[in-house]
């Protein structure tokens, strides 16, 4: 089974993409760049969900961190984000899609099956 990082700090919203994911793909949720960090590290995802938009530190810290470690070298992103700078800014190729909020549950599981991801 695919198994999926979710970093989204807005709860319902959060609660909502989780529910939706976790009928076809493995899905852990988190709400901060820090813990998305420890999560990456514990549970090895096969794609991440990442909100670029997080309390503690903006979701391009996760990406850095990716791309900072071989072993996460066949890791692909899913971004999302409200803010229009975002969207422009120079992002790795390993996100391999932008979401620009609001998105919606069906809006994410379309996209994530477009996505190949290799497990």
């Amino acid at each position: 089974m695919v198994k999926i990082l979710l970093v989204e700090d807005d709860t319902p919203l959060m609660r909502l993409y989780q529910g939706a994911l976790e009928v076809e793909y493995d899905v852990v949720a988190v709400e901060s760049s820090s813990e998305a960090i420890d999560a990456l590290n514990k549970f090895r995802p096969d794609l991440v969900v990442l909100d670029l938009n997080l309390p503690d530190a903006p979701g391009t810290v996760v990406l850095e961190y990716i791309e900072k470690h071989p072993e996460f070298e066949n890791l692909k992103v899913v971004a999302m984000t409200g803010f229009a700078h975002h969207r422009h800014h120079n992002l790795p190729p390993r996100v391999v899609e932008m979401l620009s909020k609001p998105v919606t549950s069906s809006m994410l599981l379309r996209s994530i099956k477009t996505v190949s991801v290799n497990h």
